[in-house]
């Protein structure tokens, strides 16, 4: 079964489960998904993988500590991002000159192309500490990131206006 599809720039990259020892794939399609390139093996092989596209990048997570993250861009490309350390990697956003990765323990990495170069920003796990919940999204408002914790009926979000490096509290509601 197909457990994610995302648009890269004028391709689709799709991520699904097959049986057998390295059982998550990825795999790109050209033309609208008439037809679809070879399947790649991600390395994943827990039953708990997801796909999500920020700045012309599909990355492929799996819900285990991994260091790496697969991800494939718009020339349909498919290979490992090396994080900085193994996290439980949920969320990606983009400015389009730079990515921020979240994890699910309330890490944030952030690089310059979403390919390579990824560090652990300092500030995000203060910040993100002073949440009612871990962020579990992130996007770009301009050349802003925004990552947002929600619970119940509250929201409330910290932001980065340097590409991932520093964070600072934002806005939040019901809190």
């Amino acid at each position: 079964p197909n457990i994610g599809v995302a648009a890269v720039g004028t391709r689709i990259a799709a991520l699904f489960y097959s049986s057998g020892p390295n059982n998550h794939y990825l795999c790109v399609s050209a033309d609208n998904g008439a037809t679809w390139g070879g399947s790649t093996a991600i390395g994943a092989t827990s039953g708990n993988a997801s796909l999500r596209a920020a700045g012309g990048i599909a990355f492929a997570f799996w819900n285990f500590a991994a260091v790496n993250v697969c991800g494939c861009d718009a020339s349909g490309a498919i290979s490992l991002r090396a994080m900085p350390e193994s996290k439980i990697w949920i969320a990606v956003g983009s400015t389009g000159a730079a990515w921020v990765m979240l994890s699910s323990t309330g890490t944030a990495a952030y690089s310059a192309n979403g390919t390579t170069g990824w560090t652990t920003s300092a500030s995000y796990a203060t910040e993100a500490a002073k949440l009612p919940a871990v962020p579990t999204q992130v996007y770009a408002v301009g050349s802003r990131l925004v990552a947002v914790a929600t619970t119940g009926t509250a929201l409330a979000t910290i932001y980065s206006d340097d590409g991932g490096a520093t964070w600072q509290q934002g806005a939040s509601y019901g809190v």
